[in-house]
């Protein structure tokens, strides 16, 4: 699916090639990962209408409880599981 080919993008590179901004990648890479990232987007916007998800809403409660599972002053940086902080 869409997620699927999104995640090829990623699949085969280096962590250099993925440093923000994605410099290492062709103009033609980099707007062929927007596309996809549009198509991922649109398939949930339109899952989330038809099962009845305020996407917003959901978004901004799960930031809500990632951010008192995990402490920015604590997990900044850690790949630590949530039950330790």
């Amino acid at each position: 699916g869409e997620a699927g080919e999104l995640c090829e993008c990623f699949l085969w590179r280096g962590e250099d090639d993925c440093a923000p901004g994605l410099r290492a990648w062709t103009d033609e890479q980099r707007d062929h990962l927007a596309q996809g990232e549009s198509d991922v987007v649109i398939y949930l916007m339109r899952l989330s209408d038809r099962c009845g998800v305020d996407l917003a809403r959901a978004f901004a409660a799960k930031m809500r409880r990632n951010a008192a599972k995990y402490p920015a002053h604590l997990a900044r940086g850690r790949a630590n599981k949530y039950t330790d902080y």
